[in-house]
This record gives structure tokens, C-alpha cells and sequence, in this order.
């Protein structure tokens, strides 16, 4: 596992864009060693793009609300789920 850290929320929500959009390419690297995992020697090697600070800005400033918006639907699906399962349970076990 390879951690990174950023300096910024702006940093950090580009640096997972760059991520995302290029993990295509990740995945073709890591092909290469037998589909297991990117080595930490072989990732300073992969390029990603760094634009200027005020564009890294701006884009952040339209990324985060929809990252939390995101972040919030993944836990309103995860306790919907649960209800389900729970419903479904408790019907199972002759509950109503």
C-alpha cells in the first residue's frame, strides 16, 4: 500500500482526480508485473499532471461539494441496504 499525502484539500481533490482519470493507465502498468499491485519504486515514474495553483483552485471549488454530495449518497445507500437486509431478516424469521 502506498500512502499519499497532500498539503491541501485542493491538492488532495485534484490528486484524486489525476488518480481516477488515468487509472487506466495504472491498471496497464501494473499489468506489466503480473497484475499485482504498482511497486512504491515504480509510481514516482507514472506522470500526472500538476496544473497552476488557481486552476487546481477553481477545480476544487466545484469537486468538493460534489465529493461530499457522493460521499453522502454511498452512506444513504449503505443504510438502505441495511434496512433491506434487515426486513428481509426479520420476515425470514417469521417477524413482521
Amino acid at each position: 500500500m502506498l500512502a499519499l499525502r497532500t498539503e491541501s484539500e485542493t491538492d488532495r481533490m485534484w490528486l484524486l482526480h489525476e488518480l481516477r482519470s488515468k487509472s487506466g493507465e495504472l491498471v496497464a502498468t501494473t499489468q506489466g508485473e503480473q497484475a499485482r499491485a504498482m511497486s512504491r519504486k515504480k509510481f514516482p515514474k507514472f506522470s500526472l499532471s500538476w496544473p497552476a495553483e488557481e486552476v487546481r483552485e477553481r477545480f476544487a471549488h466545484v469537486a468538493v461539494p460534489l465529493h461530499a454530495r457522493a460521499l453522502a449518497a454511498l452512506q444513504e445507500n449503505h443504510a438502505l441496504r441495511e434496512l433491506v437486509v434487515s426486513e428481509m431478516t426479520g420476515r425470514a424469521n417469521g417477524e413482521r
